[in-house]
């Protein structure tokens, strides 16, 4: 908190919420996930290699739905089990 008293959002630099609420980045996102998911098809289409592209949406996806809730491929909310299990894909131990 700052001396005022309000937050900034370090993104938009909007007062009023901080970046983890922040909807100009969630848009943002969401817009990058469907720009990576359009060019998907159109380099499919092509006959070009799209792994790259697969994964940066996928990427997207992932953030998106931590953020909201919501999966971006299928438009329906998702549970905290199932959004929790995506996230815990990718952990490892520390120890070893």
């Amino acid at each position: 908190m700052s001396w005022s008293g309000t937050v900034t959002c370090s993104h938009c630099y909007r007062q009023g919420h901080n970046k983890r609420k922040c909807e100009k980045l969630t848009e943002e996102i969401e817009d990058q996930y469907h720009g990576a998911a359009a060019m998907v098809e159109k380099e499919r289409a092509a006959g070009n290699d799209v792994i790259w592209y697969e994964e940066r949406a996928e990427h997207r996806r992932q953030q998106y739905m931590k953020r909201t809730k919501i999966d971006l491929a299928t438009g329906e909310k998702v549970k905290n089990k199932t959004a929790k299990a995506e996230r815990m894909k990718n952990v490892t131990c520390g120890y070893c």
